[in-house]
């Protein structure tokens, strides 16, 4: 919400917006090695292996974003790529334990037999 209050300018940087843009960006990052369940008994998506690889694929987002902002080059593409990581990291971390729920209800293993 605070980046949207310091919008990007036209041209050049702004550190009124990239300030609060990269905050929020590490936030995003590290939220999931941060979640995971270090005893493994969690959802499939909150275990330390899918974790650490969706930190590391945003952080690897993040460099190529860096690198592209550092050449002009194509840094729309870096971004939206960045974005839709952030995005469906969280989706795929719901889903993840819905199916972990409903596999492990009492109703579902009823069911089953």
């Amino acid at each position: 919400m605070v980046v949207a209050l310091f919008p990007a300018p036209s041209s050049g940087g702004s550190l009124q917006h990239g300030s609060p843009a990269a905050v929020g960006f590490v936030l995003l990052a590290v939220w999931p090695v941060l979640a995971h369940d270090p005893d493994g008994t969690a959802a499939w998506a909150l275990r330390r292996g899918p974790c650490l690889a969706a930190t590391a694929v945003m952080g690897l987002g993040a460099l190529w974003f860096l690198f592209e902002m550092q050449r002009h080059g194509a840094l729309g593409v870096a971004e939206r790529f960045v974005t839709f990581v952030q995005s469906v990291c969280p989706l795929l971390v719901v889903v993840s334990c819905l199916r972990h729920q409903r596999l492990r209800s009492p109703v579902a293993s009823r069911s089953r037999v």
